[in-house]
């Protein structure tokens, strides 16, 4: 099976603003169409992280950290 990862499902002139899980479509990291494109993909990177982290990282029976 493959890792899950960020997938971009909407850009705004070629600058993603919203991503998903590929493996949670029900997931939606949404990020403000006002920020600069870095801070709006850092943004969606950080936010993918942070619910790989909670979510698969549990479910593959990995340790969390502090666990």
């Amino acid at each position: 099976m493959e890792k899950p990862h960020l997938v971009i499902v909407k850009e705004i002139d070629g600058n993603p603003i919203q991503g998903t899980c590929s493996s949670c479509k029900d997931v939606l990291f949404d990020t403000s169409a006002s920020e600069f494109a870095r801070v709006r993909k850092q943004n969606l990177k950080n936010q993918f992280r942070e619910h790989f982290r909670t979510v698969h990282e549990r479910d593959a029976g990995h340790p969390r950290p502090g666990s």
